[in-house]
C-alpha cells in the first residue's frame, strides 16, 4: 500500500477557498432565514394573542350572564332576563362573525378561497 500524497498545489488551493466560501454564503443565508422565520413566529404569536382577547371578552361576558340567568331565573323579571338574553345573543353573534372571519382569512392564506373583486358605487352602498 502506497502512502497517501499530500496534494497542496493551487488547484487543491483553491478548491478549498471556493468551498469555504461557499459554506460562508450558505450559513449566511440560513442565519438570515432563521432572522425570518424567527419574525414570522412572533408575529403569528402577537396575532394569536389578539384573536385570544377578541374571542375572551364576549365569551366571558355569555358565561357571566348565562350564569346569572341559570342561578337567579325564576327571581328576575321577564324584561331583565330577556336583556340577559338579548346580551348573550350579541356576544355570541360577535365571537360568531370573529370565527367566520378567521376562517375566511385562513382560507385565503392557503389559497383555497378566490378573490373576485367587483367594481361598486360607494354612495348607493351608503345610501341604503
Amino acid at each position: 500500500m502506497g502512502a497517501r500524497r499530500k496534494c497542496r498545489g493551487p488547484y487543491m488551493v483553491s478548491t478549498m477557498s471556493i468551498q469555504k466560501s461557499l459554506i460562508r454564503e450558505q450559513q449566511l443565508e440560513i442565519d438570515q432565514l432563521k432572522q425570518h422565520i424567527e419574525a414570522l413566529t412572533a408575529d403569528k404569536n402577537k396575532f394569536f394573542a389578539i384573536i385570544a382577547h377578541d374571542l375572551r371578552n364576549p365569551l366571558g361576558g355569555i358565561q357571566n350572564l348565562s350564569e346569572v340567568l341559570y342561578r337567579n331565573f325564576e327571581e328576575l323579571d321577564e324584561e331583565k332576563r330577556k336583556k340577559y338574553l338579548f346580551n348573550i345573543k350579541s356576544s355570541a353573534k360577535s365571537v360568531y362573525i370573529l370565527l367566520d372571519n378567521l376562517l375566511h382569512w385562513s382560507g385565503l392564506q392557503m389559497g383555497s378561497l378566490k378573490v373576485n373583486p367587483v367594481n361598486f358605487d360607494l354612495n348607493i352602498v351608503m345610501l341604503q
